[in-house]
């Protein structure tokens, strides 16, 4: 039986009475994928079971290789709450050990020096770095790392080749036999941060040895500063083509009857004489707001000030608020009577936004703090808005039984929080619960300002991206036949 995580989450998942029969054919030809691919990866939108798949391939590959050592590295909550608990929800499953690797470093070195081969052992991003330090330090060489099997849960987030939780990966690759990278969004900023998912699981074979080799082979710099680039001619067809053979592409919409998504924008205009001053703002980099100087020292700044004057208020040198306008809250308004009696979970991006919708919604808002009562609470329909930042409200997190309609009071710029977020309570979490109601999407933009910006380039995101899954999807279909 599996280890309790050292904190439970409210019940999310269905009792243990699913079996190995209860596995879709889909999930069958994963599990395939991965016996048979020492290094790969599963790209599969949220809801289709990568994290049962790919236990079950472990559980049948521990049967097979003696002294099986698999670590599964995942976002805090996914370590601590979704892999233990996955283990208890299958009976086929229930003979596997999972330990959360957590708490303080003298309470995790207890639980590594503790740990027996075969047990699977889940760790945060956050402590990776702490982990191969650990084992740095005692070992002789890079191939004494204990670990055989590294599981990438939301492999995406190993992005940057210039961060410290990426360099530890690599500092372990000599000792790790199987790799297994999972996640919904490989390419969430566009195609220049694949190269560091491929690296992982080929050590430069096919996109180049160092990311600057594949920067300058497939991309061609837009500034001096090399900070922006653009796609050679020809380049995307070819990183799809080399990367396809390492990936297993599972679309939802070929494997799940969905209940369907609906998009709407709600477009709203600034009041009288504002639109005006928001244009000398984003000329002028400075403004001055009821005798406050509002300046925006750089082109970062001013685009945080440009979202802040779009949702109604602004921030000045003392993170002081200063009121604008409040037709994104008007327009919050409007949605919620159009949705009398369903629960709403809303997005939002700065402090000062969470807020302003908590005190003009005060008695129906409730702020996403992660307990486990406001879990229960939303998921029981107590709730008739649920205000949370993407940020903390993406990976592992079911709230699907608490309503199907979200609203984006402000687009974030990443498309995988936007997407992870939208997941919560999306398509696929909505077919998961067996709902026949449709997904709604609401996103509120004021018209000539940096939110048209926003949502036009989530849309071109989301086109690399899926370009990308498309094409990986064929390339699977043509060894599948």
């Amino acid at each position: 039986m599996c280890a309790a995580p050292s904190r439970v989450s409210s019940p999310s998942y269905p009792p243990a009475t699913l079996d190995y029969k209860n596995l879709r054919p889909y999930q069958i030809r994963m599990i395939e994928f991965i016996k048979s691919n020492p290094r790969c990866a599963v790209w599969a939108d949220m809801g289709l079971g990568k994290t049962v798949g790919t236990l079950t391939a472990l559980s049948e590959m521990l049967a097979d290789f003696e002294g099986f050592r698999p670590l599964v590295v995942a976002p805090a909550k996914v370590a601590r709450d979704t892999w233990p608990e996955e283990v208890q929800h299958w009976r086929h499953l229930q003979h596997l050990t999972c330990k959360f690797v957590g708490g303080t470093p003298k309470q995790r070195a207890r639980i590594l020096e503790a740990a027996k081969p075969g047990e699977i052992l889940t760790i945060s991003w956050d402590n990776l770095k702490w982990l191969v330090d650990h084992y740095q330090g005692t070992l002789r060489n890079r191939r004494e790392w204990p670990f055989d099997t590294l599981v990438l849960d939301e492999a995406s987030m190993f992005k940057n080749p210039r961060t410290k939780r990426f360099k530890s990966l690599v500092r372990t690759m000599p000792g790790v036999s199987r790799v297994i990278e999972l996640t919904g969004t490989p390419t969430s900023t566009g195609l220049l941060n694949i190269w560091t998912q491929v690296y992982l699981l080929d050590a430069g074979e096919r996109l180049g040895k160092t990311y600057n080799t594949y920067q300058w082979r497939y991309f061609i710099p837009l500034d001096p500063n090399g900070y922006r680039w653009k796609l050679r001619q020809g380049s995307e067809a070819e990183i799809q083509l080399k990367v396809a053979p390492l990936v297993f592409r599972l679309d939802a919409q070929d494997h799940l009857s969905l209940p369907g998504r609906i998009n709407n924008t709600v477009e709203i205009d600034l009041p009288a004489g504002l639109a005006e001053q928001y244009t000398e703002l984003e000329e002028q980099f400075l403004i001055d707001w009821n005798g406050a100087e509002i300046a925006a020292v750089n082109a970062a700044t001013l685009t945080s000030k440009l979202r802040q004057f779009a949702n109604g208020f602004l921030y000045d040198e003392n993170r002081d608020a200063h009121f604008v306008h409040k037709e994104k809250l008007t327009a919050l308004e409007r949605i919620l009577d159009e949705h009398p009696g369903e629960n709403i979970l809303v997005g939002y991006d700065f402090v000062e936004d969470r807020e302003r919708i908590l005190t003009h919604f005060k008695g129906d808002a409730v702020f996403y703090d992660d307990s486990d009562d406001i879990k229960a609470r939303w998921n029981a329909g107590e709730i008739r808005i649920l205000v949370g930042h993407p940020a903390s409200m993406g990976h592992g997190l079911n709230l699907q039984a608490g309503g199907h309609i979200a609203v984006w009071y402000s687009i974030p710029w990443s498309l995988e929080l936007y997407q992870q977020f939208n997941e919560r309570i999306g398509e696929v979490r909505q077919a998961q619960v067996g709902s026949d109601k449709p997904f709604i999407c609401h996103h509120i933009l004021v018209r000539g300002t940096i939110d048209e910006t926003l949502a036009r380039v989530q849309k071109e995101r989301l086109r690399t991206q899926q370009e990308l899954l498309e094409a990986v999807k064929r390339d699977i279909d043509r060894r599948v036949k």
